[in-house]
């Protein structure tokens, strides 16, 4: 989750039945700033 990655997809690889679950560890994750949250929307750099 610190890594943002995305909820539903680390539900998923832990065998939890929704992202929901996860609720219980969101206040671990630090907010997102500006300049990380523009990388994670432009996605992979291309190589």
């Amino acid at each position: 989750m610190r890594a943002h990655i995305d909820h539903q997809l680390i539900a998923q690889a832990a065998g939890l039945s929704s992202a929901a679950s996860l609720a219980r560890w969101q206040h671990l994750v630090p907010p997102v700033d500006k300049l990380t949250a523009a990388r994670l929307l432009r996605g992979p750099e291309a190589r």
